[in-house]
């Protein structure tokens, strides 16, 4: 008994080890951001500041805030951001001009469209469209091509396009 429960103790720890060892390897292969870049950086500013990352992710990252930050310095309203990265309010500074900063995909045209109706005081003046896929860090320029055909039927805007994302000056709502 004493042999079974060591020998199922001793596979128990091998697998561990072995799983942990190629964790990081598994979770870089998993995502497909990382194609060979394994230089290391420290995001040295916004909400992330501190994290140490990879580079072409930190270059991602700030990309991003250097959108953010042109919106933060011209808009005096309300913002909206297209796309489930609640961190992009914190860095912008700026009242919501939607319900949550919790983003749902399946309903975020029609629910953020009934809360605009419901409530015109909350219409953004900007409204920042990611090209950037949240979860693999790769573009997306088709869902953010989609995301700005909705915005459009819904005002008359100005659009400025960058590497990371699209920045919609509202204009007027229709």
């Amino acid at each position: 008994c004493i042999s079974a429960v060591s020998a199922a103790v001793l596979v128990t720890l091998s697998v561990s080890a072995l799983t942990s060892a190629r964790l990081p390897y598994v979770f870089e292969t998993t995502f497909y951001y990382l194609s060979g870049d394994t230089s290391r950086e420290t995001l040295d500013r916004g909400p992330l500041k501190g994290i140490r990352t990879y580079g072409k992710l930190a270059n991602t990252y700030g990309l991003i805030l250097d959108d953010l930050d042109e919106i933060k310095e011209k808009c005096g309203g309300a913002v909206y951001v297209a796309n489930l990265n609640s961190w992009y309010y914190l860095h912008l500074e700026k009242p919501y001009g939607t319900y949550s900063t919790w983003y749902v995909e399946e309903d975020s045209e029609t629910r953020q469209l009934h809360y605009w109706e419901l409530h015109p005081d909350k219409r953004p003046e900007y409204i920042y469209i990611p090209k950037i896929d949240r979860n693999t860090f790769s573009a997306d320029n088709a869902a953010a091509a989609s995301k700005l055909a909705f915005v459009q039927s819904l005002c008359e805007c100005e659009t400025k396009e960058s590497l990371a994302g699209i920045t919609v000056r509202v204009l007027s709502w229709k």
